[in-house]
């Protein structure tokens, strides 16, 4: 029988740096189209603002937004980071975040709202950048392209991640 490594180990110590557009992207974030933030960018964009489901006040601040919060979550899964208080502390730590959002901040109860309201359209959003983002790279399979149904399923995963941390996050 194994045991369980603690928790921390499942919590990459990664910064929430979205480089500004007409910066040059750092090597590991460059992708076929650009940088990784302007491919989260521009899947958020592709998606209809009547599908969204708004999950604070029409008066909360721009990162209450539900575009926001979809790009905000799609970045943080799509780099490893799951948890919703995970994130919820990389805002605040993130320079650019905090002077974007003018220090106002969803917490991990709204993250976790927006995941739960938004699903199928933030698997959707993921499963596009997981495939655009890595052209070449191998997948989970070790398949040198990632198709949809690759992308798609690998997107899945991660949002159950996400829910199973949030999970451990609230029993402990």
């Amino acid at each position: 029988m194994t045991t369980l490594e603690p928790r921390t180990n499942l919590r990459p110590d990664v910064s929430f740096a979205l480089p500004q557009s007409g910066t040059a992207p750092t090597n590991d974030s460059r992708t076929a189209t650009g940088t990784f933030a302007e491919t989260v960018r521009n899947a958020v964009r592709g998606v209809a603002e009547n599908i969204l489901r708004p999950v604070a006040r029409r008066d909360s601040g721009v990162a209450f937004h539900p575009r926001v919060l979809l790009a905000l979550l799609t970045y943080c899964y799509a780099r490893g980071i799951y948890g919703s208080t995970d994130i919820e502390r990389v805002m605040h730590k993130d320079k650019l975040f905090r002077a974007l959002c003018r220090e106002e901040f969803p917490d991990a109860r709204i993250l976790r709202r927006f995941r739960r309201e938004n699903r199928p359209v933030l698997q959707n959003c993921l499963s596009l950048v997981l495939r655009l983002a890595t052209p070449g790279a191998e997948n989970a399979r070790g398949d040198a392209a990632w198709n949809a149904e690759q992308s798609g399923e690998e997107a899945l995963r991660r949002l159950d991640m996400a829910a199973c941390m949030d999970t451990l996050d609230m029993e402990a």
